[in-house]
């Protein structure tokens, strides 16, 4: 989905730069896949004062004028009449565009070039050049005050261009698809008022929810105030029925739009990721992914994505919450059943095998998916945030990874290879890659990541036949998952 900056100001306050409303789709779990700058009507167009006129050396009609365009003067050659030195006119500047003329398809770019023997570094402009209904033989004069240098946009009191932003939206959140309903997300997280007209919230109701507030601050490991969890809720368009203090508890009543809230775990998910997953004790790791400090102009992070993704990686987006797994001693791995309990996700094995079930229903038996996210193990009993970059495969080969006599179907080579591009594109540390001598509760083989002399950076293998058939999955199924946090820690060697 494409959305502009001024369109969602329609809808919502927002403050700030248009990189923090960036961190704030992240933060709401949506995919910011690119945000670009998209020139006003006047980009490029600036307040300039003539310094001198004079007679252009090679034709009657024409000037040659010094022009200042607040950063120093320039060169014009100019055939209007109406205007002496001193002046102040609109000038655009090398390699911005005029608007169409009626009836033409293309702007006019406007370059550095010679009239009449002599060089030209811009134009002055005329209010039909600009598209303005002003009637003028000649030059547009502007008024004495003017600042020279001054975007002319914001000379005339208007917005000298937009922002947009590409989002990647969830299948299952049909009502964020239109600025109204990102205008309600903002507002519930920020605080921030909305504007009339807005999206109205979907009246229709498929079910109602209880919601048992103690739950909450067992699952994410934090109190927030019952009040809080229910303004967080009905900003989202999630209304509410009175509390029964005998169970102390809370039914919602749930919009149609909203498929993506089924059971209280969905609820408990969602008043966490309004809340803040950054909030939720531990390491803090939940904050949007920031570019490396130790690299100069490259983000890591973003470098990835679109390496995976031009390999052919399918990015996932799980939930945090799990209705089904279990802990295995205190090395950070988790084996995930299929019938156990409620824990906030110790892994992104879950989330991706999940999705390459889904991608093999679809008769699409080569899958390959990865995921940039947190999990949270216990730690003194409370939930501990850390951020992990996670790979798994099923089917053939990577076909950009292939070499002329690869076997067609993934033995486990493409996983290791990614694993080593992931960790020299995040400067290499020195790491070592150690063959488990035998099988876990899960991995048929594997072999671990470790930092240094003895600090877990990760994991990789073949995830055990048995618990990958759970997901529908056949074929063999290859897993890796990484710390990001230690990946992103520093320099800068790297040995096997």
């Amino acid at each position: 989905m494409k959305l502009s900056l001024n369109s969602l100001k329609q809808q919502v306050d927002v403050a700030g730069p248009p990189e923090a409303l960036a961190e704030q789709f992240t933060r709401l779990g949506l995919e910011v896949e690119n945000v670009r700058r998209i020139a006003g009507a006047f980009d490029g167009i600036v307040v300039a004062q003539v310094i001198t006129r004079e007679k252009h050396p090679n034709a009657d009609k024409l000037s040659l004028c010094r022009v200042n365009d607040g950063t120093g003067e320039r060169q014009i050659v100019c055939g209007a009449h109406n205007f002496q030195a001193g002046d102040k006119v609109p000038l655009i500047l090398p390699g911005a565009a005029l608007p169409p003329k009626p009836g033409e398809n293309q702007p006019f770019v406007i370059k550095v070039g010679k009239i009449r023997g002599v060089e030209s570094h811009g134009m002055m402009c005329s209010p039909q050049e600009l598209g303005l209904p002003d009637q003028v033989d000649g030059l547009l004069i502007l008024r004495t005050d003017a600042t020279v240098g001054q975007p002319f946009a914001e000379y005339l009191g208007r917005d000298n261009g937009d922002f947009e932003y590409e989002l990647e939206i969830p299948a299952d959140r049909p009502d964020l698809n239109n600025p109204g309903g990102l205008a309600r997300e903002l507002a519930t997280v920020t605080g921030s008022a909305l504007k009339a007209p807005n999206a109205p919230t979907d009246s229709g109701k498929l079910r109602e929810i209880p919601l048992r507030h103690l739950k909450v601050a067992a699952l994410l490991g934090l109190e927030i105030p019952e009040a809080t969890q229910i303004q967080l809720l009905q900003g989202v368009g999630v209304s509410t029925t009175p509390q029964d203090l005998a169970t102390q508890q809370i039914t919602f009543s749930i919009p149609a739009s909203r498929d993506d809230l089924k059971t209280e775990l969905d609820l408990i998910e969602e008043i966490g990721r309004l809340y803040g997953l950054d909030k939720i004790p531990g390491t803090g790791a939940a904050a949007p992914l920031e570019t490396d400090p130790s690299t100069t102009g490259t983000d890591p992070i973003r470098d990835v994505r679109r390496t995976l993704t031009e390999l052919g990686l399918e990015e996932a987006q799980s939930h945090t919450l799990l209705a089904k797994a279990e802990h295995l001693g205190a090395t950070g791995t988790a084996a995930l059943t299929h019938d156990s309990t409620e824990v906030l996700r110790p892994s992104l094995l879950p989330g991706l095998l999940t999705a390459l079930g889904q991608s093999v229903r679809r008769m699409n038996p080569d899958a390959r998916v990865f995921e940039i996210g947190s999990v949270f193990m216990s730690a003194n009993g409370a939930p501990n945030a850390g951020r992990r970059i996670a790979m798994a495969m099923t089917g053939s080969r990577l076909k950009p990874l292939w070499t002329d006599d690869a076997p067609s179907t993934d033995d486990g080579h493409d996983l290791k290879k990614l694993v080593e591009h992931l960790l020299k594109q995040f400067g290499g540390r020195e790491v070592t890659i150690s063959r488990r001598a035998g099988s876990t509760p899960l991995f048929v083989e594997s072999a671990v990541l470790t930092l240094g002399e003895n600090v877990a950076l990760g994991e990789f293998g073949q995830v055990l036949p048995a618990f990958a058939e759970k997901f529908d999955l056949r074929d063999p199924v290859h897993f890796a998952e990484l710390n990001l946090d230690l990946l992103k820690a520093g320099p800068k060697s790297y040995r096997q």
